[in-house]
């Protein structure tokens, strides 16, 4: 009888261990393709010029952050943690597109001769730098995670 009980507790043990490398592979795989999916946006908005003065450049490459934005979210996750990471580097991107579009429209008041815009200016420059600040935090957390740090 002895026998027989730790024979199953073998088999259980087994099972679990085998169950966690099945869970740990799916969060392996599930890593991979966020961080890869993620990676290619950073690649796409790395190429970007944000220092063009024309308003009309400025939009269309906000308009191809939230594209990046969409592609990320798309990415097909069931791990809760990396859900939730993909829903704050989604909201990280979507605020990007966010400031580079009020950066456009800086940039077209003072075309237009607008003078007062020293405040929307430093407005802008602190909401960048949230956002800067923000990504890199970001980062390091998926990093960790992905990694077996958390």
């Amino acid at each position: 009888m002895k026998s027989g009980a730790h024979s199953l507790v073998i088999a259980l043990f087994s099972f679990v261990a085998l169950g966690s490398t099945t869970a740990c592979k799916g969060k392996v795989e599930q890593c991979n393709a966020f961080i890869d999916r993620a990676n290619q946006a950073q690649t796409s908005i790395g190429a970007m010029k944000f220092e063009s003065e024309e308003a009309a450049q400025l939009d269309a490459d906000a308009t191809k952050i939230d594209a990046e934005a969409k592609a990320v979210e798309d990415v097909k996750l069931k791990d809760d943690k990396l859900l939730a990471f993909q829903k704050s580097y989604g909201k990280n991107l979507t605020d990007l597109a966010k400031n580079v579009r009020d950066l456009a429209k800086l940039h077209a008041a003072l075309k237009a001769g607008q003078t007062d815009v020293e405040a929307q200016a430093k407005k802008l420059e602190a909401d960048a730098e949230k956002v800067g600040k923000d990504s890199d935090k970001l980062i390091d957390e998926i990093n960790k995670y992905c990694s077996g740090g958390t």
